[in-house]
């Protein structure tokens, strides 16, 4: 398996209206995309009580194998993509757990905190702590959908979950998102 994501960050004042109806009218196009677990149609709006905050649209994806992502990238949906928006640079990790409930597609809310991965540490050791702490999210917090993952260039990892409710702050910086639609 394999994630992946990108994001554009929109201006200041951008209607996001127009990202929210851009989903509306074409998340369902993904749905049954060979290789595809789930695309979660991820935005931020920008916050006028969070200076830092910005207007961001930033899917999320679940792959199977990298064939369905290769697909998917170099699709005429994604190149129109890249037409309208710019060309992403695009952020993979390997997954070391990805829990899905079956109601994944009741997610309104997305949180995402990418954690440096500490110089020689015992990777071996964060993995099978990372593995229990995302399924744990699953069995304990009501997550939907719980996933880590590493990228070995920058040694970092993500964690990744999704919510039917605002879910609670937690130990690092993280990202929240709205969901506008998931695709499976």
């Amino acid at each position: 398996m394999l994630c992946m994501q990108y994001s554009f960050v929109l201006p200041s004042g951008y209607d996001m209206a127009q990202i929210r109806n851009r989903i509306e009218n074409k998340g369902h196009l993904l749905n049954g995309f060979h290789g595809l677990k789930f695309k979660a149609y991820l935005y931020a709006c920008q916050d006028e009580n969070q200076p830092a905050s910005e207007n961001l649209y930033a899917p999320f994806y679940l792959w199977e194998n990298s064939d369905g992502m290769s697909e998917f990238l170099c699709s005429a949906g994604f190149a129109r993509l890249c037409r309208d928006f710019g060309v992403p640079s695009v952020k993979t990790w390997v997954p070391w757990f990805s829990g899905l409930q079956d109601n994944i597609a009741v997610a309104k809310y997305a949180r995402r905190e990418i954690v440096p991965i500490q110089a020689y540490g015992d990777l071996a050791k964060l993995k099978t702590q990372e593995t229990a702490r995302a399924g744990q999210l699953l069995s304990e917090h009501g997550a939907l959908a719980s996933l880590v993952a590493f990228e070995p260039t920058n040694w970092s990892l993500i964690r990744f979950s999704l919510w039917r409710d605002r879910p609670l702050p937690g130990e690092h910086p993280a990202q929240l998102y709205h969901i506008g639609y998931i695709a499976q």
